[in-house]
């Protein structure tokens, strides 16, 4: 009598193998394809990154961090992309460091890197370092990287900046400026603020 051997694979798929023949879904088949895709572009993302180019090193440890979940290799793809002055993967790396390492003197440093190369989230999580404590609280300085990244269009930064003024965290408190703020984040496309503008 022949035997059927059965093994579940994830997520959907099942691999039949019968008497020594593979029979593969479609579903099945579809995901090798995808996998071997997946190889071939890190393998040609390495090629561009080795030669200098910051995205390539970006989307690589992108890659390892959600697909892989290896934030080590992640981090040194990153490290690599922040060096070539990515600002993206500067601040991937600042998450690294708040996140994973807990070391938080480098997740301050690698967020303000990625602010002054112009990119708004890494301000927004400057300011919230401050606002934290980690590794030192100063409501100011996190008003002053709140407008930065509010003024470089982060409605992230608007809204936290609104929360700042109705708190009076940092600044004097001021209703009015904060429902500013709120809509601005609002107008942004930050659900924060519209969700502030709704309530007042």
């Amino acid at each position: 009598m022949k035997k059927i051997v059965i093994i579940a694979l994830t997520p959907i798929t099942l691999l039949i193998v019968l008497t020594g023949y593979a029979v593969i879904t479609e579903e099945y088949s579809s995901y090798l394809i995808r996998q071997e895709l997946t190889k071939n572009y890190v393998k040609e993302g390495d090629k561009l990154c080795n030669s200098g180019d910051s995205k390539s090193c970006y989307d690589n440890g992108y890659y390892y961090e959600k697909e892989e979940k290896d934030y080590y290799a992640a981090s040194k793809y990153y490290l690599k992309s922040c060096n070539l002055k990515h600002a993206r993967g500067c601040n991937a790396l600042g998450r690294y460091h708040e996140t994973i390492t807990k070391y938080f003197f480098g997740a301050f440093g690698f967020y303000g890197t990625s602010c002054r190369l112009g990119d708004g989230l890494g301000c927004v999580n400057t300011g919230l370092l401050y606002k934290n404590g980690k590794p030192k609280k100063d409501n100011f300085m996190a008003v002053q990287y709140f407008k930065k990244a509010c003024n470089l269009y982060n409605g992230l930064g608007c809204y936290n900046l609104g929360v700042m003024y109705e708190q009076a965290e940092g600044v004097r408190q001021d209703k009015q400026k904060a429902k500013e703020y709120y809509n601005t984040a609002c107008d942004f496309q930050e659900q924060l603020g519209c969700d502030k503008t709704r309530l007042q």
